[in-house]
């Protein structure tokens, strides 16, 4: 129900045509800042890309604004509540964004996008069996869509059910071919169940579609280093390194020094990975799990006593002796 419908009651025999006039009215005028914001959305997203973060944020606070005059005008709209949600969760406005996505879905029960939107603020606070509920119903909702399925198998491998994650990706390729993310992370949740020589396609697919990004450049070097190819996973890493100064990447490449018998740039590596992990301003498991294995890897060189990262980690619970066990598996 929209304002119309909240804040008027139509008698007569016309009252639903009069409604509806006033209804176009209203949505017609919710339009031009919808538009607006989606625009400055867009080009926010290409700041970011860019690692102009000022200026992404100036886009994003600006689309929010557009989208709060928007709702303002048509508040009935899901539309228009789930992209006001997404510009406060670019934001960092979680509890604002929440609010969003939850009455675009009271508004709409088969609002796919709120759905969406709701699930990816779930996975960035870590909270991933709520962000799983949330992906089900965009597949329920829309079996065929590939990104949900990509973030849906993201989920499932953060939890450490890489099977079923392996499975979530593979349909997603098959329904957009040119999905690099879940050629991404398919390679990365196959190193994990010890397919090395299989995750070296997906990998290496996805860094043809997008040589610019430095994520796959890690991971590929991170399974080179389970092969043994430690050269190779050098140079990988390097690169990714060249594109994004990323702890993981520095992890990675110490590994492969270590194993090579590099010991001095194995240690300035992992010392370089960890400055780099303390300084980050919001961190997850995906930055936790590298950084832990660093640490064992210190303590074992016998560069530092003991680690403290991991501790840390189990008593807050974004880690589990577990799920640390599956992830480590084929480590080397």
């Amino acid at each position: 129900m929209n304002m119309l419908e909240e804040g008027f009651r139509f008698t007569g025999p016309h009252a639903e045509l009069l409604a509806q006039r006033i209804r176009k009215t209203y949505f017609k005028n919710a339009k031009k800042p919808n538009d607006l914001g989606c625009k400055l959305m867009k080009s926010a997203c290409s700041e970011e890309s860019a690692g102009n973060l000022e200026k992404a944020i100036e886009h994003f606070e600006k689309a929010a604004a557009n989208f709060t005059k928007a709702v303002s005008l048509s508040p009935g709209d899901p539309t228009l509540h789930t992209n006001r949600g997404r510009a406060y969760r670019s934001l960092g406005k979680m509890d604002e964004a929440l609010a969003d996505f939850n009455r675009a879905i009271r508004l709409d029960r088969e609002f796919a996008p709120a759905y969406d939107g709701r699930g990816r603020l779930f996975f960035e606070l870590d909270e991933f069996d709520e962000a799983l509920a949330d992906f089900n119903q965009v597949l329920k909702l829309d079996p065929k869509y590939s990104n949900a399925l990509y973030l849906h198998g993201t989920t499932l491998l953060h939890l450490g059910k890489f099977n079923k994650a392996i499975a979530d990706f593979t349909r997603a390729i098959k329904l957009n071919p040119k999905h690099q993310e879940s050629y991404n992370n398919l390679g990365y949740v196959l190193g994990h169940v010890g397919r090395l020589e299989d995750a070296l396609f997906p990998l290496t697919k996805a860094i043809d579609l997008n040589p610019k990004t430095s994520i796959e450049y890690r991971n590929l070097s991170w399974v080179l280093t389970s092969l043994g190819k430690y050269d190779k996973a050098i140079k990988e890493a390097t690169t990714s390194i060249e594109l994004e100064s990323h702890p993981t990447a520095y992890a990675n490449r110490g590994h492969a020094h270590r194993l090579k018998g590099n010991v001095e740039s194995a240690i300035e590596d992992y010392k370089q990975a960890l400055s780099l992990f303390e300084k980050l301003p919001q961190k997850n498991i995906n930055h936790y799990i590298p950084a832990i294995r660093v640490e064992r890897e210190l303590v074992k060189l016998g560069v530092i006593e003991k680690g403290t990262i991991e501790p840390r980690a189990l008593a807050e619970g974004i880690v589990t002796v577990r799920l640390l066990n599956k992830f480590y598996k084929f480590a080397k």
